[in-house]
């Protein structure tokens, strides 16, 4: 059966961005792997999944993407070079999935990489799809008038060449185990002709941000704003006929909303199922829970710049003995107790513990009341008059704390760490705000705290696009922390071939990053899903859950009347 394109990196209103790699060794970087998907049979075709969901996506133009629900309806809508093998290794090329490339070959020197497209692929306006769509969309996502976030997550290249329609070669300007993975897992494929005479700077506003010209296996059937988004099934998709006939996301309330209405059977599935919500679910209900993995972890995030002015340094967090301090203030076991009990594990750093570079003895700042006041005392900031609240030079220690609206657990978060500053005198505030509302302001650094969650892509690479400085204006680095020493060592551990070298350098990256504070790092979740017992698949996959969606089906003799509404021929 077909499969889905893979998720990217962004963060959610309320879970948001992965970090995740399984180990594997260095793979020879010749030849091709995998089969194409086989068709859907017709035993196999057939259903409607309803997603229940708090957010929708912002656009649905992959450059532009930069949440995980425009990423769970871009995955659908576009298609990709090859797919990440089922072991999750980002190392070399062996056990990767062809897609829109039906092969693909090495220069002798390893150097560069040759694609060869299948031949009956097709954009959804029926054009096909070329070796210069290709190449056009790895020039788009570079582009700085487009303002992606994602320029860094893509492997630099010294040209690229199209000797027909078919063929397309990648000249890589450096070397590095991941240079194959980083390039077709994160470009996906645009129709070149459908951008022609569009304002590059302006494409958020352009038709394509709504109504897409995509290759994948579903194509955009209605949007209606707010309210649901529906996609049906590509019949003339390459990689054979999706299985479901339509995915609608329905949208609203938060997940414990959402989990009600897949028990009332209006909704079959959300991807957050609250302890709350799982303790209501009974055995003979309609639907299960499924346990699945999900590389992200929660921390709060300081912003290291200025709100008003990015070019100054923030008045409270650009000193580093502030962050160290509020970092010791904080009781980090008793917050994911609180707001999580058993369903979450502590968090050690900017990685989660599938990462093949993780590392869980990595010292941390201590919890320690005593030593986060004498710390604030020594850089200067004192209650001077008595009122509970430090002071430095006429300024108080206080500052806004974010915080979404739909996200109960974070609001629970955000209380606890309110008590627990207000001990060594900081006094915070909690903002909580809707998700449409967070994303601008995180974009343009209007905010001095935010309660993050954060999602990566299966290489460990990807950190740079989180708390790398090279490119602070195209990147996910909301607090613009910058540390040069991390940047050279991410760009020395992703040339690395040699894993245990690499190791060291990530270990490296992560004891900075921990030590200079630019977040406390919190938790990582338990990941339950609710979903509808008609549904068959083989799983949830560990980087996007929805990365599979073209192979789910409902079988015939358990459908529903939304199951049974049929497709008409594209």
């Amino acid at each position: 059966m077909a499969t889905l394109p893979q998720a990217r990196i962004m963060w959610n209103p309320d879970r948001c961005l992965r970090l995740v790699m399984m180990a594997g060794a260095l793979a020879a970087q010749t030849g091709c792997a995998g089969e194409r998907p086989a068709t859907s049979t017709a035993a196999e075709v057939g259903g409607t999944l309803v997603i229940a969901t708090p957010a929708e996506p912002e656009v649905l133009l992959p450059p532009l993407a930069a949440t995980l629900p425009a990423k769970q309806v871009v995955d659908q809508l576009y298609d990709v070079l090859a797919d990440i093998p089922e072991s999750m290794s980002t190392v070399g090329d062996v056990g990767f999935k062809p897609r829109l490339a039906e092969r693909w070959s090495w220069s002798a020197d390893s150097t560069s990489v040759e694609f060869t497209l299948v031949g009956n692929a097709r954009f959804h306006d029926g054009r096909p799809i070329t070796a210069q769509d290709v190449k056009f969309s790895y020039e788009l996502y570079k582009d700085p008038q487009v303002g992606s976030i994602h320029p860094s997550s893509l492997p630099a290249v010294d040209s690229i060449v199209v000797p027909d329609s078919s063929t397309v070669r990648f000249h890589f300007a450096e070397r590095g185990p991941e240079r194959f993975f980083h390039l077709v897992y994160n470009l996906a494929v645009l129709p070149r002709h459908a951008f022609e005479g569009l304002d590059r700077s302006k494409l958020a506003e352009s038709t394509l941000a709504t109504a897409p010209i995509g290759s994948g296996p579903f194509q955009l059937q209605r949007w209606d704003r707010g309210t649901l988004l529906e996609v049906t099934a590509n019949l003339s998709y390459h990689g054979g006929r999706p299985g479901l006939d339509r995915i609608v996301w329905r949208v609203g309330g938060d997940y414990s909303t959402a989990a009600r209405s897949v028990m009332a059977g209006e909704s079959d599935f959300v991807e957050v199922l609250r302890p709350e919500a799982m303790q209501q679910l009974q055995a003979d209900a309609g639907a299960r829970a499924v346990e699945y993995p999900a590389y992200e972890h929660g921390y709060l995030l300081f912003n290291t710049r200025s709100p008003n002015n990015r070019k100054q340094p923030h008045p409270l967090f650009g000193d580093g003995r502030v962050r160290r301090a509020l970092a010791m203030a904080i009781d980090r076991a008793a917050i994911v107790r609180n707001a999580y009990d058993s369903l979450a594990t502590l968090s050690y750093g900017p990685f989660t513990r599938p990462l093949w570079s993780s590392d869980t003895t990595i010292a941390q700042l201590p919890y320690s009341v005593e030593h986060a006041q004498q710390l604030l005392d020594s850089a200067g900031w004192r209650d001077g008059n008595g009122d509970g609240v430090r002071e430095r030079n006429g300024r108080p220690l206080r500052f806004a704390l974010l915080v979404p609206s739909v996200s109960a657990p974070r609001q629970r978060i955000a209380v606890v760490l309110q008590e627990q500053l207000r001990a060594v005198g900081a006094d915070v505030r909690i903002e909580s705000m809707e998700p449409p509302s967070l994303g601008p302001l995180l974009g343009a650094g209007k905010f001095d705290a935010f309660i993050h969650v954060w999602m990566l892509d299966p290489s460990p690479a990807s950190i740079e696009l989180v708390w790398g400085s090279r490119d602070l204006e195209r990147s996910a680095n909301f607090g613009w922390y910058s540390n040069p020493r991390v940047d050279s060592l991410i760009a020395v551990a992703r040339a690395e071939a040699d894993l245990q070298r690499a190791r060291s350098a990530y270990r490296e990256v992560y004891e900075t990053i921990v030590r200079d504070a630019p977040a406390v790092f919190l938790w990582e979740p338990r990941n339950f899903a609710l979903v509808s017992k008609r549904f068959r698949f083989d799983r949830l996959r560990a980087d996007a859950w929805w990365a599979d969606l073209a192979s789910w089906y409902v079988p015939a003799a358990e459908r529903i009347p939304r199951d049974k509404v049929g497709l008409e021929p594209n």
